[in-house]
């Protein structure tokens, strides 16, 4: 079983990286119990975080409506619950959203018909790829299945490195996928002072006008060159 970690710091680039962590403990019978491990400032309950179950053999958001669905009912952004639910003996997929529907699922576990998790899971995750003065690349990750444009997943760059600060504090700078691709790479153009910090965050979900900054999935900081 994989365990929760702390967010973990590239000493290199000097980036610090922090993303959504769900995993599955254990159960028995009629209850399964999980944990999970979201971004610091997060309010599961009240942003409407979300867990949805889906018979499935393969760690990919399915394309057919969930079999089960349950509300996180804490507001940590660190915690572990029971679910009372009546999983058959079969093989299933559950996915973490960062709000009340599918298209915010950014993490994915499988267990089994003994409600085990195996090894296979994933978290979303961001690789910054090139920074400069004027401009940083990254790459970013989401659960195969995801649709990042057509779900309205959007990005955003922030002065500072308190990861707290993406869910109240309006962004620098936003930018939003290209294509329905659930890998896929972007660009962020801003004139960067030198040797100051900064933190880009990805956001499962909710773009407009004013962009909905409840969903964040995953983050990293970097100081700029």
């Amino acid at each position: 079983m994989t365990d929760l970690t702390e967010p973990q710091i590239d000493e290199l680039l000097t980036v610090t990286m922090y993303t959504t962590k769900f995993i599955v403990t254990g159960g028995n019978g009629g209850q399964l119990n999980y944990a999970f491990e979201t971004i610091n400032g997060n309010r599961p309950n009240a942003n409407g975080n979300t867990l949805f179950i889906w018979e499935a053999d393969d760690l990919i958001i399915p394309p057919i409506d969930p079999v089960f669905t349950k509300h996180v009912a804490s507001n940590k952004n660190k915690d572990s619950e029971p679910w009372q639910v009546d999983t058959q003996s079969r093989d299933y997929v559950l996915g973490y959203a960062v709000g009340p529907e599918v298209k915010n699922v950014c993490t994915l576990v499988m267990i089994d018909r003994e409600k085990k998790q195996g090894g296979t899971q994933f978290s979303p995750s961001l690789t910054l790829t090139y920074r400069d003065s004027n401009y940083v690349s990254f790459n970013f990750s989401m659960p195969k299945g995801s649709k990042p444009m057509s779900s309205g997943d959007w990005y955003g760059l922030w002065n500072g490195d308190e990861e707290e600060d993406l869910y109240t504090r309006a962004p620098l700078k936003v930018g939003t996928p290209t294509a329905d691709s659930h890998e896929d790479s972007a660009t962020i153009f801003y004139r960067f002072p030198s040797e100051k910090k900064f933190t880009i965050g990805y956001f499962k979900g909710g773009y407009a006008a004013t962009p909905k900054q409840t969903t964040l999935c995953c983050a990293y900081t970097f100081t700029s060159p």
